[in-house]
């Protein structure tokens, strides 16, 4: 669920931090006001949010969003796993929640609900040390390891460090990983002891459908549903060589465009996975209109396209009435 609404404090602008983050250029401050105001973002400050959100959602193309992003990242202000797609903004759970709670407040336990669902990232055990006497957590989770072909994507304070894992937590580590060990030893005695019949239920990849979720993230279809005809335009265009990252580019590249977006002579858009993903050029196109996006067009423009549509328009009713002629003729 969407939040209705976020805190920010006046230290963003007047802060060491804020005046740091104005001296980087109005997109990354434009990108950190982003990353405190998301509509994915969460309480905490730790929420999944992949640079083609950032990109499409402020308007600045997606190479300017990633280098404001690694801006933020080395001044401190957030962190980035490149590896999950997750961002860290280190002060958002002060601003959201505030400096301290009680015990007996209720939203100790969401937060710590919220830090416990979380997937493994390289920022947890940080997080607990930061926050764990203002929200009263009840464990540490520990930092998970960083994937090297990543590491220039993560600021330096999110490596992962042995100080956060104690002798104890690690025997515990061990005996759970044993335990988890014993039971699947067992399950699969069970299984060739009997093997009853299961019903064969195709699996979506997971390339399908994370393309999917980008389209309807991006265009802002929430109760679109992955029916069979839009999981053959996309298995098609994966077929046809292009990859998971380029055909979401091509999501990403048709959003930047105004006439698919409905700045055109009828006000409609045309942002369907028929039309971004209908065949090479179309996708080649849109990958290039996510780097380079096209101006929109002047109201000259607008009147030109127009008249040309009504004249389309006219010489095909014109062409119809004289082919009625013809034949009674």
């Amino acid at each position: 669920m969407m939040r209705s609404f976020a805190k920010i404090s006046p230290k963003f602008w007047i802060g060491k931090t804020g005046r740091e983050i104005r001296g980087l250029g109005i997109e990354t401050q434009l990108i950190a006001l982003y990353l405190m105001t998301s509509p994915h973002s969460n309480m905490i400050g730790i929420y999944y949010l992949p640079i083609d959100y950032v990109a499409h959602d402020t308007g600045i193309p997606l190479e300017g969003a990633s280098k404001g992003l690694q801006q933020l990242c080395e001044i401190n202000f957030c962190s980035f796993d490149a590896a999950s797609e997750y961002v860290w903004v280190h002060e958002m759970a002060l601003y959201q929640v505030g400096e301290r709670l009680k015990p007996n407040d209720k939203r100790v336990m969401a937060i710590n609900d919220s830090y416990f669902a979380l997937p493994e990232l390289p920022f947890l055990a940080d997080f607990y040390d930061k926050y764990q006497q203002h929200f009263h957590l009840t464990h540490t989770r520990t930092n998970a390891a960083i994937d090297p072909d990543f590491a220039d994507s993560i600021s330096p304070s999110d490596a992962p460090s042995m100080d956060h894992r104690s002798k104890e937590k690690e025997k515990d580590k061990d005996k759970e990983k044993d335990k988890d060990k014993e039971k699947k030893k067992e399950k699969e005695k069970r299984e060739n002891i009997v093997a009853p019949a299961r019903p064969c239920t195709p699996e979506i990849p997971i390339d399908i459908n994370q393309i999917f979720e980008h389209w309807k993230t991006v265009m802002s279809h929430p109760n679109a549903k992955l029916d069979d005809k839009r999981k053959a335009i996309i298995r098609n265009a994966l077929k046809s060589g292009y990859n998971t990252e380029q055909l979401c580019q091509a999501i990403t590249g048709c959003s930047y465009t105004p006439h698919n977006m409905g700045d055109n002579d009828r006000g409609q858009r045309y942002d369907g996975l028929h039309v971004i993903l209908r065949d090479g050029d179309q996708i080649d196109r849109f990958m290039h209109n996510c780097h380079q996006p096209p101006r929109p067009l002047s109201d000259a423009e607008r009147r030109t396209q127009a008249n040309l549509r009504v004249m389309e328009d006219w010489l095909a009713d014109k062409m119809a009435v004289e082919g009625e002629i013809d034949a009674h003729s």
